[in-house]
């Protein structure tokens, strides 16, 4: 163990990689590093020989020496010294034969890092003090390897273990006489650091990190290999990697969304504009209703695919979440086969959250009707509640999670479980792993979305043959959620007597909507982006009850035309269409009270009830 401050020499002529050298140094928490830097070999070696120093770090091209012959004159002048070679990143050739020579090991100055370096200083100490007291004693050899924190093995050159320290006890979970005479199902390679994956023995999988030095044990030569388990660092490392290539899709998936919303948009408007003709027969009827529903159905993959791209629009608020998942249990239990067997369980009365209700009970849903799908034959299903608080000190459940408290709510399965390489996969768009024609691969990565824009995070642990539990983690209120009346709004009639201003750059969309607006009875003028709609407001002012307008258009967008318009006509109604979530700016105008929105695809219905909810004030 390295319980004192580490004194290291750097012997390198070059200012600048000295100065980040001890920026680096100085960088490292509770590193208790020190450090004395000398230009030239001979001032080093004569440094050395003051004896106060634990580790050299040494750059090989000298005013006074160069090459390889640098590190043989250090190691002839102190030959218990551990020394770490630096090297720049076209020379790392000579540096691994500097290491074949003698040097612990090398740094390649331009990846230089505080980690990386605190770690490497420390490993070559302890390598070196290893390695002298193997020459010294075989017996004190095993009471230093006993000691140290990282797990240590030696093994014969056939693989063959012959000494394990309690640490590589623990990496193993085996006694050290389970694992003195065990084959290795690996290779060690003499002086590299290599990553293997260890079953243990209770049975679960750790990634474990070896370096290797030769030694001889017992007068025969032997690999000593020091073990360190890095599973948890892998896990984070391997869960950014897939955050970010989540990230990525999304971004991809919600650019198309917004296309295909104003194609859908036109599509289901014209149906319900051709399904309000009279005197339709029959089959034209059909027809269009069969037009209507498939355009429904692909909107609704739209919702899904902007979920997941955490892009759809969110209404936030405080929530009590356990009435919401009773009643949602409830409506489950409507739904799903009877050999199901549905458990609600809790540990107290209420978890408030700020949630939207109809995203979160999507999300549930999502999750148990793949439980219903990975249950075939039947078995149980059960939600349940519990809260968690995590302190700064803690190690999260998942890397996104910060100190607080937390509502966590598993869903778990007792079903045919997933297999381990689907599970970095699974909340990606259109992965699927069920049968074709049985899901669209957007379900789960519907339901990551949601989380993600809840603040929350999700997991999943599985196992083959005995089921599947989802664990999603929400940010807990610490306030009291106040009791709120919840008002009603009732419309006489849909159809409206008003001029609108419509503005819209897709020309499809637009004559859509203005077939919906005449049918509603509405009188329209029509704009084909926001500069246009500020020239046909000023020329009609006086008769123009409401603006109807796009966000996002060329020339001038709906926020500027808004912001504009509200400048020279404070009293001007204003609501936004808009195929993405409003940005900051356009939820600013919102809580304005002033401009109110609708998403595309919308529906004639609902376009009716907004205007007529804008128009009367309400």
């Amino acid at each position: 163990m390295l319980d004192s401050p580490i004194h290291a020499l750097l012997i390198e002529d070059d200012p600048e990689d000295a100065l980040l050298i001890g920026d680096d140094l100085a960088a490292i928490k509770g590193g208790r590093f020190r450090l004395t830097h000398i230009e030239r070999l001979i001032e080093g070696l004569l440094r050395l020989g003051e004896g106060d120093i634990d580790v050299v770090l040494l750059d090989l091209n000298l005013p006074d020496s160069r090459g390889l012959e640098t590190l043989i004159g250090a190691r002839a002048w102190a030959p218990a010294m551990p020394i770490i070679v630096l090297t720049g990143l076209d020379d790392e050739e000579t540096a691994i034969q500097a290491v074949a020579q003698g040097a612990q090991d090398y740094l390649i100055k331009g990846d230089l890092n505080p980690p990386l370096l605190a770690r490497t200083l420390r490993y070559a100490i302890e390598r070196q003090r290893l390695k002298t007291s193997v020459d010294r004693s075989a017996v004190r050899l095993r009471q230093v390897i006993t000691n140290i924190a990282d797990g240590v093995l030696v093994v014969d050159m056939d693989g063959i273990v012959h000494f394990a320290n309690p640490a590589a006890e623990t990496i193993f979970a085996r006694s050290a006489d389970e694992l003195v005479g065990l084959a290795l199902d690996f290779p060690l390679v003499d002086k590299e650091t290599t990553e293997v994956e260890i079953v243990r023995g209770a049975g679960r999988t750790v990634t474990v990190e070896i370096r290797t030095v030769p030694i001889e044990w017992e007068g025969k030569p032997a690999i000593l290999a020091s073990l360190r388990d890095v599973t948890e660092a892998r896990e984070r490392q391997r869960y950014q990697q897939s955050q970010e290539r989540l990230a990525t899709v999304g971004q991809l998936a919600a650019g198309i969304a917004h296309d295909f919303n104003n194609i859908m948009g036109a599509i289901i408007l014209y149906a319900q504009i051709l399904m309000k003709i009279p005197n339709l027969t029959i089959r034209q009827n059909e027809s269009l209703e069969m037009i209507h529903s498939q355009a429904r159905l692909a909107s609704n993959l739209i919702h899904q695919i902007l979920d997941f791209s955490r892009r759809s629009v969110m209404e936030l608020g405080p929530m009590d979440l356990l009435p919401f998942a009773k009643e949602t249990v409830r409506m489950l239990e409507r739904t799903l086969p009877e050999n199901i067997h549905l458990r609600l369980t809790y540990d107290q009365e209420e978890y408030q959250a700020n949630a939207d209700p109809t995203r979160l009970q999507q999300a549930l849903m999502n999750l148990a009707l793949n439980a219903r799908d990975a249950m075939p034959k039947g078995g149980e299903l059960h939600i349940d509640f519990t809260t968690r608080t995590l302190t700064p000190d803690d190690i999260p459940p998942l890397p996104d999670m910060g100190p607080g408290k937390w509502i966590v709510l598993s869903v778990a399965d007792t079903g045919t479980g997933i297999a381990p390489e689907h599970l970095p996969h699974l909340f990606e768009p259109f992965f699927t792993i069920k049968e074709p024609g049985r899901g669209t691969g957007l379900g789960l990565a519907q339901v990551y979305g949601i989380i993600a824009q809840h603040k929350g995070s999700i997991a999943v642990d599985s196992q083959v043959g005995r089921g599947t539990t989802f664990t999603i983690y929400l940010p807990a209120r610490e306030d009291k959620i106040p009791a709120t009346a919840i008002q009603q709004m009732s419309y006489s009639s849909l159809d409206g007597q008003a001029t609108i201003l419509l503005v819209e750059d897709n020309t499809a969309t637009a004559q859509a909507v203005l077939g919906a607006l005449e049918a509603l009875g509405y009188e329209v003028l029509l704009a084909g982006d926001g500069l246009e709609a500020l020239s046909i407001y000023a020329a009609h002012a006086e008769r123009i009850d409401l603006v109807l307008s796009d966000l996002v258009m060329p020339r001038l967008g709906g926020i500027d035309l808004y912001k504009e318009l509200n400048t020279h006509y404070p009293e001007v109604k204003f609501i936004a269409m808009t195929g993405y979530p409003l940005a900051d700016g356009g939820k600013a105008l919102l809580k304005q009270g002033i401009v109110d929105w609708i998403f595309k695809p919308f529906d004639i219905a609902d376009l009716a009830r907004r205007l007529r909810a804008a128009l009367e004030g309400s």
